[in-house]
């Protein structure tokens, strides 16, 4: 993701300053001599920021689809003879290293380009709801990718493999340089 700004280093570096914290993100280092930004970012609702499809998801006779990337709960059919259920619970974040490059083109212009490492981390548990009592997450699944560089990555087990391609979405991109355009 890359555009061209009226702004010098200076500018888009108090444009960011002025605008980080209502978009969630914090400065972690910019260095003048070389141009580079970095930036940090995290939340707890990455189906907003990467697009990672659909699973479908089927125990017993009933079937549950939601959006691999999203946080989701549902109630697992598994009866033992007390007429037990288990709720699973999928907690879903994802923690972004943002990379902003600034060259300057001329003494009017300069040339940003924004990428992007994404740090996606899965974590399921289980209670059972008998004797209402959370298992410690058992299963953590972390995922780590690029804006341009997708991967197949599988999210199931070795027996049950549910192999998904997570990329980004262009959200998180798009706002960073959407600072440097107003």
């Amino acid at each position: 993701y890359t555009t061209v700004t009226m702004f010098s280093y200076n500018e888009i570096l108090n444009r960011l300053n002025a605008r980080a914290e209502e978009l969630g993100l914090t400065i972690n280092t910019a260095n003048t001599k070389t141009g580079i930004i970095t930036l940090a970012f995290k939340t707890d609702k990455p189906e907003k920021y990467i697009d990672m499809g659909v699973t479908t998801r089927t125990f017993g006779r009933e079937e549950f689809v939601f959006a691999t990337a999203a946080s989701a709960g549902y109630k697992l059919p598994y009866v033992n003879s007390d007429n037990d259920y288990y709720k699973a619970w999928r907690a879903a974040s994802l923690n972004c290293l943002i990379t902003l490059q600034l060259s300057k083109i001329n003494s009017n212009q300069t040339k940003a380009s924004v990428s992007v490492n994404y740090i996606f981390t899965l974590e399921t548990s289980y209670e059972n709801t008998a004797f209402r009592k959370k298992a410690p997450a058992t299963e953590k699944v972390t995922v780590t990718f690029s804006t341009n560089m997708p991967q197949e990555v599988n999210l199931g087990s070795s027996q049950t493999p549910v192999m998904v391609t997570p990329q980004s979405t262009g959200v998180l991109e798009q706002a960073i340089l959407d600072i440097l355009a107003d």
